[in-house]
């Protein structure tokens, strides 16, 4: 029997909390295969990793559903500008925030 076919389909976040990023300003997201971008339950690890964060951008990232959760908000007290462009499976941006769209900017 393989290994692969023991372990379980658990998606992983792409931050995990190992990696801190306190200066970053800028992050661009393209094509990424993942369901989450970060998990709840990393938070505390992951609160100071994107306090410069002004700007998000992310594209094709056809697998991801959520992009923020009501508890990764807090996590970026600097953001401005979030764009976002050919989203597929998209079904919200933020909590209470619910779009259906192929291309979608907006300037907080």
């Amino acid at each position: 029997m393989d290994n692969n076919e023991d372990k379980l389909d658990i998606p992983t976040p792409l931050f995990n909390g190992k990696v801190m990023l306190p200066k970053l300003e800028a992050l661009e997201l393209y094509g990424i295969n993942f369901e989450k971008i970060w998990h709840h339950h990393q938070l505390p690890g992951i609160s100071s990793c994107f306090q410069c964060l002004r700007q998000f951008s992310i594209e094709h990232c056809n697998n991801l559903k959520v992009l923020f959760s009501s508890s990764t908000v807090a996590i970026f007290p600097s953001l401005e500008e979030i764009k976002i462009s050919g989203m597929d499976d998209l079904e919200m941006i933020w909590p209470n925030q619910l779009f259906q769209f192929s291309m979608w900017s907006k300037r907080l």
